[in-house]
């Protein structure tokens, strides 16, 4: 009873955040469908940080990828496109709107409790109603929402947004590239700043260029994803960080070659008949 009472509050709450009770299950729907979509395959978390520079996209097309925030400034140059796009982060989403719109690849863009009312009277609006785009919501605490992604999430960064939605979908491998983990900064983590000039911490120089940014909080982001790895050892899954020279040191380390080698192509058949991605400790 209780746990019905508290999905009950939750759906009045998302419902009033939506344009109508349909959009939002339409919505909820539509992300119910993903469960398990990839159940014992493998795939790429692809981030943003400078040491992307140094990796051919392209060698990614014949895998499943997440890609986040502002990966789409380097559609331009490149074939590949990620299987999966993920966005949350309030000014990304506000600066990128109309570059996110066009993606039109399976989507994720998600607000968190501190910006909804923005979120919903200035991007929501702006963003055009595909059947393979949804809107995600992101709670205010260290928690894990990959058992159920059309309920709230944990928060953290996009990185661990990418990650409990690729636990709901199934996925057993990950490898983690692009994330550095590494930033330069002048303020204070999680207060908004202007970033003059180049950018040093994305793989654009261009990235946030004179535009304001958020330093994330990184103890915050390591508590959030020591939280998440729990949850993918306890369910015979895990994640690998492929990211050269990162500062991220929570996950086990390897190169993008073993990365390579490890890692299931798209379409291979789940190889472990007893993997059920369920807890079993």
């Amino acid at each position: 009873m209780v746990e019905l009472l508290r999905k009950l509050k939750y759906k009045i709450h998302l419902s009033t955040r939506l344009k109508s009770s349909k959009e939002f299950d339409e919505n909820r729907i539509n992300i119910r469908k993903l469960k398990n979509k990839h159940l014992g395959q493998d795939c790429f978390i692809i981030g943003n940080g400078p040491s992307l520079k140094n990796v051919d996209l392209n060698i990614f097309n014949d895998y499943y990828t997440f890609a986040t925030n502002k990966i789409y400034l380097i559609f331009d140059k490149i074939e590949w496109r990620p299987t999966y796009y993920i966005a949350y982060d309030h000014l990304v989403v506000k600066q990128g709107v109309s570059d996110i719109d066009k993606i039109t690849t399976s989507s994720f863009i998600g607000t968190t409790k501190s910006v909804k009312k923005f979120f919903y009277k200035e991007v929501y609006p702006k963003l055009s109603k595909r059947e393979n785009r949804y809107i995600f919501h992101v709670n205010d605490t260290i928690s894990f929402g990959g058992f159920d992604i059309s309920e709230e999430m944990g928060l953290g960064t996009v990185t661990n947004a990418a990650l409990q939605i690729a636990y709901y979908m199934g996925f057993k491998r990950v490898f983690l590239v692009g994330v550095d983990h590494n930033y330069t900064y002048k303020g204070t983590q999680t207060i908004p700043e202007l970033m003059i000039g180049n950018d040093p911490n994305h793989f654009l120089p261009s990235y946030f260029k004179d535009e304001i940014w958020l330093p994330p909080d990184k103890k915050q982001t390591e508590a959030a994803l020591t939280l998440t790895k729990y949850y993918y050892e306890a369910s015979n899954r895990s994640i690998k960080n492929a990211t050269e020279n990162s500062k991220l040191e929570i996950f086990h380390k390897i190169s993008l070659d073993e990365a390579f080698n490890e890692c299931l192509k798209k379409n291979t058949p789940n190889l472990d008949i007893n993997f059920t991605g369920e807890i079993i400790r």
